[in-house]
């Protein structure tokens, strides 16, 4: 594991009985460019924190000063052991060696914050996070599966040819392991109806929500709960991204847990969506993601369309049952679609891990 110079000072003192001083790494990545890798950290200085104040507080306060407000999913990290050197690929096991802390934690930041200790704050900018776009127009790089989608797959097309169109797509017949569903409710109704009314309330408040065009700005903050329209987002197809701490606070930290299990990794992010494109469908295609976590919010009915479809390498077509509150993963190689949406308004949440 290669390390860099010395970043930090073992011992950090202050004189202050009431106050305790650490000092502030900051990291920052890009969503669908390889995690860690190729960024540097950055020193960011001392930081002094009120013995009384809960882990929380501190963790507001850290990224209230050290990360762009504008950021999704800032984080804040806790060394388990003081480290006198940070390692310049920080997905290389150092990574392991770290605490998350959430701004949710009511312990006394005392109690788990030591004074030596060094907190990581990292800012993440979601350009790149693709939940797939509805379409109405066949794409020419795909146009034999296309037509089989747009059609919603009648007449059935042969393994042979399923085949031959996933290489012309890919390039290759590698996709990994076959999606999984699950069959039982993991997202409660509770839940799920508390983010349906979210995303409602934020399409109806949106500023022109008719159209979208953040050619400079990808995203607009909306609203104190971390929330963001996603770029490309129009009144039919509405897409927002949501912090990890909401999520958590919203689910639960079992049912947290059970997603992010799901993904492999906590999610690099998280999208809702609510869409109306009645007869588009989304093209096939690979995902920007390496694993996405889908959960839709409300039941499928068969006749209203909006299937979601795996083709593999194999010639095999697999339909993904949409059962409100239960799980759909997949890796991001295996080719996918939508097949057009014809009546109902379809609500999904996704958590999203970066390649």
């Amino acid at each position: 594991m290669a390390f860099a110079s010395n970043y930090f000072r073992r011992n950090v003192s202050t004189n202050s009985s009431k106050y305790k001083k650490i000092e502030v790494l900051k990291y920052r990545f890009r969503f669908g460019a390889p995690p860690w890798r190729g960024n540097k950290f950055e020193l960011k200085g001392s930081f002094l924190y009120a013995k009384e104040q809960s882990v929380g507080e501190v963790v507001e306060s850290l990224i209230a000063q050290f990360c762009d407000s504008r950021n999704y999913g800032n984080r804040v990290y806790l060394l388990r052991q003081y480290k006198s050197s940070i390692p310049d690929d920080f997905d290389s096991g150092f990574h392991d060696e770290t605490e998350e802390l959430n701004s949710n934690d009511d312990r006394l930041a005392k109690q788990v914050i030591e004074h030596h200790q060094v907190i990581v704050v990292e800012g993440t900018l979601p350009d790149l996070v693709d939940i797939g776009i509805f379409t109405s127009e066949v794409e020419q790089s795909s146009s034999v599966a296309d037509n089989w989608v747009k059609n919603e797959f009648d007449p059935l097309p042969s393994p042979e040819e399923v085949s031959a169109a996933v290489f012309s797509i890919v390039g290759s017949l590698s996709q990994g392991d076959d999606p999984t569903f699950s069959s039982t409710e993991t997202v409660p109704l509770a839940a799920r109806r508390k983010l349906i009314q979210l995303i409602d309330e934020t399409f109806i408040n949106a500023p022109g929500n008719t159209s979208y065009s953040f050619e400079s700005d990808p995203f607009a903050t909306l609203s104190d709960l971390g929330t963001n329209i996603l770029y490309g987002s129009r009144s039919s197809d509405f897409k927002m991204l949501l912090s990890q701490n909401y999520l958590r606070i919203l689910l639960g930290e079992v049912v947290f847990r059970e997603l992010c299990s799901s993904l492999g990794a906590n999610a690099d992010a998280i999208a809702i969506r609510r869409t109306t494109a009645i007869n588009e469908w989304i093209s096939c295609h690979q995902d920007q993601a390496a694993r996405t976590v889908q959960i839709p919010l409300e039941d499928g009915v068969p006749e209203s369309g909006g299937n979601l479809v795996f083709l593999m390498h194999d010639g095999r077509i697999i339909r993904a049952p949409r059962l409100a509150g239960s799980l759909i993963a997949h890796n991001g190689d295996i080719v996918h679609c939508v097949s057009p949406l014809r009546s109902s308004i379809r609500y999904g949440l996704y958590l999203l891990k970066s390649r």
